[in-house]
């Protein structure tokens, strides 16, 4: 199973879900679809992570926020 980024909008409702490739980082392939979004005008406010088999959800708004947990989980 891969992980998934979920996408939110401001009142908490799913606006999407992509999974993503197994072997990539997902904290850039994160970063790509805000950066997208954000392109497009689409209202997403929140993205989270999901690693599978695990219950650790982190939200990431802003583009330098995506940076930091790309090198952190470059790091492991």
């Amino acid at each position: 199973m891969s992980d998934r980024i979920i996408s939110r909008k401001a009142d908490g409702c799913v606006f999407e879900v992509a999974s993503v490739l197994i072997g990539t980082n997902p904290f850039a392939y994160g970063a790509k679809i805000a950066e997208m979004d954000r392109r497009l005008g689409r209202p997403v406010a929140t993205y989270e992570v999901l690693w599978p088999f695990r219950e650790i959800f982190v939200s990431s708004t802003s583009v330098g926020r995506w940076q930091q947990l790309e090198e952190e989980h470059s790091r492991r």
